[in-house]
């Protein structure tokens, strides 16, 4: 004899560009340091991801969850960038206050290759556009198996987050342990 029990599980969801935005947040840190990154500076109603000021970099960053950079690019986020790089607020924070030169903005996208750390010394122009780079950034990766879904699909168990995410046009499973998130807020 078997009876039915209904369970009641909370919905549990991860804002998966915010989670690459923190990742990234923490490379640029590794890098660079945490005086030289200045993360979601808020001007003229806008919040940048990053901001980079180092003796050899003064550059505008901006996350993006979009493995559509490996191929190409998305003119709205170039405008979107290039638009920060042009705030007064972003030339006085890097010190270019009486300066009309451009400053480099760089978009960093998610990479499925594995070893792929940022580098700045090979940094990609964007094609048509001045001072304007991407730079792929590899995400840690489990089990490359097709995924035959569109949505995102998130299970807690154990104190590890599985997330299986759909990403255009690979399908592949994405897995960071709960600990790892945090470590990276």
């Amino acid at each position: 004899e078997t009876t039915q029990q209904k369970v009641a599980i909370p919905p549990f969801w991860i804002d998966m560009p915010k989670l690459f935005e923190l990742y990234v947040y923490k490379k640029l840190q590794e890098q660079f340091g945490r005086e030289a990154v200045t993360y979601h500076l808020t001007a003229d109603y806008t919040e940048l991801d990053f901001l980079l000021k180092t003796s050899e970099y003064k550059m505008v960053i901006d996350a993006k969850y979009k493995p559509i950079y490996e191929e190409g690019k998305v003119i709205d986020d170039i405008r979107q960038v290039s638009a920060y790089a042009r705030l007064e607020k972003v030339y006085k924070k890097l010190g270019l206050e009486n300066s009309n030169q451009l400053i480099d903005c760089l978009i960093i996208y998610p990479s499925l290759e594995e070893n792929k750390d940022l580098n700045f010394n090979k940094l990609e122009t964007i094609e048509g556009y001045a001072k304007i780079y991407k730079q792929s950034l590899s995400i840690p990766l489990i089990i490359k198996h097709y995924l035959l879904c569109l949505s995102s699909i998130t299970v807690l168990r154990k104190n590890t987050i599985i997330s299986f995410h759909y990403l255009q046009p690979t399908k592949h499973f994405l897995r960071m342990s709960f600990k790892g998130i945090l470590s990276l807020m």
